[in-house]
């Protein structure tokens, strides 16, 4: 137990009873009965210290157990006095930052998770935005979405279901699509944007060029979390992606632990390891008659990949990953990348279901439909960071390879 009182486990002063004085000044008599109290004690901070610990490493490590669909709530109050106080601060980067990791309301906060807001959409009530929803569907229940959903200005939801299994629990104004079960939720998500997003906008649509589009499956539990971090609130995930960025992913970035060390982890990879990224085997947690072609595609890398796109190329040398396969983005930028981009990434996820290109679509989302960083916003990540994960262990998401991050 003096390890422990060390912890503040056990308070320091037991070290003082009476007892143990006793004991130090040869009375025999207690040493016996001081002995199992010693013992108990030294039991009990063990077994207290095994709790803390896993639960330390649970919410450290991979942060919340809790689906998507729990986050149902009013969206939260933003201090619009904190935004307030900045008076006229250029949001745009032309003064210094205060910090990068921090409250919302400092200027550059949350720049680190891509999480940042810009000072108009603190001002909206998110509620009143036009919202377009897509779900890839295999087995799940959905009847998570009413609740999830019931607070916001839904204009249209569409459920693609791949797996042959009936879908439950869908919202009365939904429609449903059934295809092929190839490329994941990934050839969902580019066949939703090439063929329903825009009759969607045209049948339902009232304020088209601010709408925002949310992609979503129905499987979004602890197990779905591929890097270290929590899943978003659907009301920031439209805050972010209203705001310069027009692109809020899933998941938000927090402290990743491994043994004795832990890191904040950015929502940013090293261009130079994304680009040389190559699966070569993927083991499916379910095997579909879909999964019997090759793995392996015909790409080198993830470069190779990107390049076959005809996307605008990627002048920076750090760029946001968003794994998981739920994020959103405003309509303007999904028009932006292109029909003929958006038709050579369904093309090449038709290929199969357990396929390479599904694992290199999915680093490429952000990449695609998350505005560019300026330059002095790469700066200000650069600056806070000291530590890149260049190599991913067996005990680290598969994620975090390539990662920015900081020592905690």
């Amino acid at each position: 137990y003096p390890s422990c009182a060390l912890l503040s486990l056990i308070p320091i002063h037991v070290h003082n009873l009476p007892e143990l004085t006793a004991i130090r000044s040869g009375m025999p008599g207690l040493q016996m009965r001081i002995g199992k109290i010693e013992r108990m004690l030294f039991a009990c901070c063990a077994i207290v210290t095994l709790i803390l610990f896993q639960q330390h490493k649970h919410i450290d490590q991979f942060q919340s157990n809790d689906r998507l669909g729990n986050h149902i709530g009013p969206p939260r109050q933003i201090d619009q006095e904190s935004f307030r106080k900045w008076g006229d601060f250029d949001f745009n980067g032309t003064q210094d930052c205060v910090c990068v990791n921090c409250e919302p309301a400092a200027p550059c906060g949350d720049l680190w998770k891509a999480t940042q807001i810009s000072r108009e959409s603190v001002f909206e009530d998110v509620r009143k935005r036009e919202i377009h929803v897509t779900l890839s569907h295999c087995e799940g229940d959905l009847g998570f979405l009413t609740g999830f959903l019931d607070q916001y200005n839904v204009a249209s939801i569409h459920v693609i279901t791949k797996c042959g299994y009936p879908v439950r629990g869908l919202p009365d104004h939904a429609t449903v699509e059934e295809q092929l079960n190839i490329g994941r939720c990934d050839h969902s998500h580019v066949h939703y944007i090439t063929s329903v997003l825009e009759e969607k906008i045209a049948k339902y649509g009232k304020n088209n060029k601010d709408a925002i589009v949310i992609f979503m499956k129905d499987q979004v539990g602890a197990g779905n979390l591929h890097q270290a971090g929590r899943w978003n609130s659907l009301e920031n995930m439209i805050r972010v992606s209203s705001s310069k960025s027009g692109f809020s992913c899933g998941i938000v970035p927090l402290r990743f632990r491994r043994r004795r060390i832990s890191w904040y982890t950015s929502a940013y990879v090293e261009m130079r390891i994304l680009n040389k990224f190559k699966k070569s085997f993927y083991e499916s947690l379910h095997e579909y008659s879909e999964d019997r072609v090759k793995f392996e595609s015909a790409f080198d890398d993830w470069s190779d990949f990107y390049r076959s796109l005809g996307a605008r190329p990627l002048s920076q040398d750090i760029a946001q990953v968003c794994f998981g396969g739920v994020f959103a983005a405003n309509l303007a930028n999904i028009r932006n990348v292109g029909t003929d981009v958006w038709q050579k990434v369904e093309h090449l996820l038709s290929r199969g279901n357990n396929i390479q290109e599904g694992h290199y679509m999915e680093r490429a989302w952000a990449a695609l439909l998350a505005s560019p960083l300026k330059p002095s916003e790469v700066d200000r990540i650069r600056n806070y960071s000291d530590f890149l994960f260049e190599v991913v262990t067996e005990d680290s998401p598969e994620g975090m390879l390539g990662v920015i991050a900081k020592k905690a």
